[in-house]
């Protein structure tokens, strides 16, 4: 994906978020990696990219709401919706 397409996106987005009243909103945004069973259970198969530690699923949490997203990065972090936008999108682990 390009700078400019994310950029493009995330324009969108906080467009949304201020539509809605969440840009300010006292938010917290909690991400975390999951473990390769929370992500997705015990399949038979054992070659998976997120089972042999290639990659990994990172949930995120916003109000009662969850996401989540692969990544080769992984990352936890704790904050606002403000903060998420602030962080540089030059990494897989911040993207995610």
């Amino acid at each position: 994906m390009n700078a400019k397409t994310i950029d493009r996106a995330k324009s969108k987005l906080m467009d949304l978020l201020r539509d809605k009243n969440l840009w300010d909103a006292e938010i917290s945004v909690l991400a975390r990696a999951l473990t390769p069973e929370e992500a997705i259970g015990t399949p038979g198969r054992r070659d998976f990219p997120i089972i042999i530690g290639k990659e990994r699923m990172l949930e995120a949490t916003i109000l009662e709401s969850k996401g989540q997203a692969f990544t080769d990065s992984r990352k936890e972090f704790i904050g606002t919706l403000r903060q998420v936008f602030d962080l540089p999108l030059m990494n897989n682990g911040n993207r995610a």
